[in-house]
């Protein structure tokens, strides 16, 4: 399902020297790093503060102007869902077996 994930700049160079300190070829290494100029953008923020989303991927998305979203947390990022897909999301999420041990849910 789209999503609009957010990294903090220090998690974008990471992923960008993980491609780059890879063992592909040169010719894979470059469709990597092409995908990820891609789908990367940087974050920027209006005059009350608000996160600017670029028009495309928030399309993408399915995200709406003064529609609905959703954040979630994702370890070391987070992740922006328009509020009409997140239920969906949840539910696939939600059914999978999940083993419990460290009883914290």
């Amino acid at each position: 399902m789209p999503v609009v994930k957010v990294f903090s700049e220090d998690l974008y160079k990471e992923k960008e020297a993980r491609v780059l300190n890879s063992d592909k070829t040169p010719k894979e290494k470059g469709k990597y790093m092409e995908r990820l100029a891609m789908l990367s953008r940087k974050a920027s923020f209006n005059e009350q503060s608000k996160l600017l989303i670029p028009k495309d991927l928030s399309e993408h998305a399915g995200i709406e102007a003064e529609g609905e979203v959703v954040l979630a947390g994702r370890s070391s990022y987070f992740e922006i869902w328009a509020g009409k897909h997140f239920p969906e999301v949840l539910r696939i999420e939600t059914s999978e077996e999940f083993d419990d041990d460290l009883d914290i849910f």
